[in-house]
């Protein structure tokens, strides 16, 4: 199921199983895995109409230092992102729940 995980978090059925899988992956080695199917395709999730809550739902639920190649990618299409309606929601989240040195690069 890894290999279709970012296939997953664009399709609207997907995002529940998705949404599912997050909360449960409370084990590092969980998290690694599944940020590894995602983080190459992190810009394409985070645009999507239901990408975009997939990704709100791991920033918000685990470990910054899991999440940090979410910020690396964001935060190379930052002024791209920001002035789209469902990346937009990303990256206020991210605000919110990334350490203070990730808020300082992205500002």
């Amino acid at each position: 199921m890894l290999e279709s995980f970012a296939d997953l978090c664009i399709n609207r059925n997907g995002l529940c199983v998705v949404k599912l899988l997050v909360a449960e992956a409370t084990q590092p080695r969980h998290q690694e895995l599944i940020m590894a199917k995602i983080s190459p395709a992190a810009i394409d999730i985070t645009c999507d109409p239901f990408g975009n809550y997939a990704v709100t739902e791991i920033i918000t639920n685990w470990p910054q230092s899991v999440c940090a190649p979410i910020y690396e990618a964001l935060r190379s299409n930052l002024s791209e992102l920001c002035i789209q309606k469902y990346s937009s929601n990303v990256l206020e989240r991210c605000f919110e729940q990334a350490p203070e040195p990730v808020r300082s690069q992205f500002v």
